[in-house]
């Protein structure tokens, strides 16, 4: 998958937003909640109680940990 690939799917995922939930992350990628935070190392978070995170971003660090 590229990276427009990945971005149309974790939109459509949660519902035609930008921003993501480190939970919905997991769910989407299909792994263990505790996985998601080294995934996201580095990548800005928004909110306070409930981080999320811009898909796009998301996407590109996905594809660059992908084995």
């Amino acid at each position: 998958m590229n990276k427009k690939e990945l971005v149309a799917g974790m939109r459509a995922f949660v519902g035609g937003g930008d921003f993501i939930s480190g939970p919905e992350i997991a769910k989407w990628l299909r792994v263990s909640r505790d996985k998601v935070p080294d995934l996201l190392e580095g990548v800005t978070a928004f909110g306070n109680q409930r981080k999320r995170y811009f898909i796009p971003e998301v996407a590109e660090r996905v594809i660059e940990r992908r084995p």
